[in-house]
This record gives C-alpha cells, sequence and structure tokens, in this order.
C-alpha cells in the first residue's frame, strides 16, 4: 500500500516539475536590433505611462529621436502613451490547478498563465493614430503555500519592457501615418 501512495505521488508531482523546468528555461526573443536614429529629428512629444516616467523618459532621450520629450507638459500636439499591463490568459485552468493542489495539500503546484502587455499609441491632438502591442507570455508556477502579491516588475518584464523602446522605434519610423502627422506638425508650428 505504501508503494502505490508513494507511486501516486510521484506520478501527480512529476510531470509538473518537469513542466516548471521547461518554463524557467524559455527566454525573450530579441527581434529588434538597437534603434539608432538617422533621419530627421521628431518633434516634441508629451510622454504618459503608467511605469516610472523618469526611467523611460531618459531611455528615449539617449535614443536622440525627438526634438524633446516632456513628462509635465501636457499642452502639446503629440503624445506617445506606453501602458504597462499583466493578465490572465488562462481560462479556466487555473481554478482546476488551484483544486488539484488544494486536493494534495500544495504538493501540486498551482500553473497560471499570463501575459506582460507593453502598449504603445501615438496620439495626435487626441486622436489616436498608431497603437503597438507587445506582449510577453509567461508561464507562472507557484505553490498554495506562497505570496503571489508581488507588483513589482520580473527581471525578464523589465528587459523585456526596454526591448520594446527600440521595437517601437523601428515602427515609428516606418509607419508613414506618423511621417505625415510629424510633417504636418513642422509645417504648422516649425522647430524648437
Amino acid at each position: 500500500m505504501r508503494k502505490l501512495i508513494i507511486f501516486s505521488l510521484f506520478v501527480l508531482v512529476a510531470p509538473a516539475t518537469l513542466y516548471a523546468q521547461n518554463v524557467t528555461e524559455s527566454g525573450i526573443e530579441v527581434d529588434a536590433a538597437p534603434y539608432v536614429h538617422s533621419i530627421d529629428l521628431y518633434p516634441p512629444v508629451h510622454l504618459v505611462t503608467n511605469y516610472k516616467p523618469a526611467q523611460l523618459k531618459a531611455e528615449m532621450d539617449e535614443l536622440k529621436a525627438f526634438e524633446d520629450i516632456a513628462v509635465d507638459v501636457p499642452g502639446r500636439p503629440i503624445t506617445v502613451r506606453v501602458l504597462l499591463s499583466n493578465f490572465d490568459k488562462n481560462g479556466g485552468a487555473e481554478t482546476s490547478s488551484a483544486i488539484l493542489a488544494a486536493a494534495t495539500l500544495g504538493l501540486v503546484p498551482i500553473v497560471n498563465k499570463t501575459v506582460f502587455r507593453v502598449r504603445y499609441d501615438v496620439f495626435v491632438r487626441r486622436d489616436s493614430i498608431l497603437t503597438y502591442h507587445y506582449d510577453l507570455p509567461n508561464t507562472e508556477v507557484s505553490s498554495i503555500w506562497s505570496d503571489r502579491e508581488d507588483s513589482d516588475l520580473k527581471t525578464e518584464q523589465v528587459e523585456f519592457f526596454r526591448q520594446t523602446v527600440d521595437r517601437f522605434m523601428h515602427e515609428l519610423k516606418d509607419a508613414d501615418e506618423a511621417r505625415h502627422h510629424f510633417a504636418e506638425y513642422f509645417e504648422f508650428y516649425g522647430s524648437l
């Protein structure tokens, strides 16, 4: 009887352990080369974000693509909004995973699939002209005994966020809609 119980626990725990090892070995895909601005400067923009505005402004300033980037100047005609969000992608799978974890008194971990999304919007006079979003799928394996209230970004999310700045700048450079509105800005307002 003892062997049957030990074998049953092994059958329940072993797949979850193997799954957890595969999750931690997955890395972040880097598909954008570092951005180097080689054309005329973009017009000044108002930057709005829900994650460390000063840090994002500093990273965008390093690219030397905009005439000026201001966080506290809401009157500018062009606004770049950057939103970071984390949302569940499970459907109902997390509930069954939690029930199984509770039934085994925490021996089987809870598996939760989430998506970390970075969204960039470009507005001209409060009208959205461009929207880009970049997703980082993530699978968390935790115990019912662990604390899940970690609101700070993980290391891989911070690195992914930094990479999206380059991706966004590449896409902005190739966007006809942006070129049109930026040219219109310089026609009406001139350069700084």
